[in-house]
């Protein structure tokens, strides 16, 4: 079988993987691959030490490269994509992974994500006024038990689990959001009680940053 190993829709399928176990019920839109662990590890320790280099402090740090989003957050200038070979490969694996093409780097926003104890990502969903349709997410690392979770659109309680759906994250997992995923389901990391978390997430604007009004 291929290193890439599997690619499936999360909607309304069963599916066994040696990572995730069965899933069901998950966001219309919701894909999912795994990636070698190597390219995954690499791509940690290019993070890692981005981060030690920022000297950047906190429950819940990141690091933007390509096309900044918010710098005011991280109080970090965007990295170039030239300066993080093993991500810029993490995400031509997973492309190739999923089918897709080459991705436009030169509107390509990348946030790296670092969190620790207590700290977390709230419920949103990413701009479809500014970002395509495709928004992207590989684990790199996680030994909490905060993992990315969708909120059903038709609930307005956070919490309950019928409404729910967790990404059984894992080294090397990556998803793909498109659709009711993308733009209806909101999508949080809740707050880590543990354990750390590390992840890359990458989406595309319509138009370069600095034409956007």
């Amino acid at each position: 079988p291929s290193q890439l190993a599997w690619a499936v829709s999360l909607n309304r399928f069963w599916l066994w993987t040696p990572m995730s176990g069965h899933l069901r019920n998950g966001p219309p839109g919701l894909k999912a691959i795994s990636v070698p662990r190597k390219a995954a590890d690499a791509a940690k320790s290019e993070c890692e030490t981005a981060f030690s280099a920022s000297q950047s402090n906190g429950k819940h740090r990141a690091i933007e490269v390509g096309k900044p989003y918010f710098d005011r957050g991280t109080n970090q200038p965007a990295h170039s994509i030239s300066d993080l070979p093993e991500i810029e490969s993490l995400i031509r694996t997973a492309h190739a992974g999923f089918g897709h093409a080459e991705p436009p780097w030169d509107r390509i926003n990348i946030i790296i994500r670092s969190y620790r104890k207590g700290g977390r990502l709230t419920p949103h969903i990413d701009r479809p006024d500014l970002f395509g349709e495709d928004v992207y997410t590989c684990v790199l690392a996680n030994t909490s038990q905060s993992k990315l979770t969708f909120h059903a659109p038709r609930h307005k309680k956070w919490g309950d689990s019928k409404v729910e759906h967790r990404v059984p994250e894992a080294p090397g997992l990556c998803v793909h959001l498109t659709g009711p995923a993308r733009t209806e389901w909101k999508h949080e990391v809740p707050t880590l009680a543990s354990g750390d978390r590390l992840s890359v997430s990458w989406r595309f604007y319509h138009q370069q940053p600095d034409q956007i009004k």
